[in-house]
């Protein structure tokens, strides 16, 4: 008998219960909700230099725009570009914001937060100029298109 009783594993009571189970799973889930504040709060930039970034990434975008545009016409503080495709994309402000038109249609929201832009054109270069959170930012492009036609 006492061969039989070798093979038998004596049940211990000092298990883990369904209640210490659900509460350590309610404080892992507090702390992993809390990681992205806290995330935020240390690797968070200051607003100036991300509307900085999204002012740049604009003229990136108006710039490519631009250069591949066949003409280019300013009336009304409003920036009209005529695409080799016959499209016409439209650059204007409309309130704190620059919106996008094409062929007079839709309303792309381009940059926000600004309060003031100013479009001109010399011959083949436009300018771009907006003002936000009291700095101005300045740039000019080049009409390849056109350029490449005279």
């Amino acid at each position: 008998m006492a061969g039989r009783n070798q093979y038998v594993v004596k049940l211990d009571d000092h298990g883990v219960t369904l209640l210490e189970t659900i509460l350590s799973l309610i404080l892992f889930l507090a702390f992993v909700s809390l990681v992205p504040s806290i995330y935020h709060l240390i690797f968070s930039t200051d607003g100036s230099s991300l509307h900085q970034q999204e002012v740049s990434l604009f003229f990136e975008q108006a710039d490519k725009e631009i250069q591949g545009s066949k003409t280019a016409e300013i009336r009304s503080n409003r920036l009209y570009l005529t695409q080799p495709s016959g499209k016409l994309i439209t650059y204007e402000k409309n309130g704190n914001r620059v919106i996008r038109k094409v062929d007079g249609r839709g309303f792309e929201i381009i940059l926000q937060q600004i309060e003031a832009i100013d479009f001109s054109l010399l011959h083949t270069v436009v300018s771009i100029t907006v003002d936000a959170n009291g700095q101005s930012y300045t740039h000019k492009s080049i009409l390849v298109q056109s350029f490449m036609n005279q």
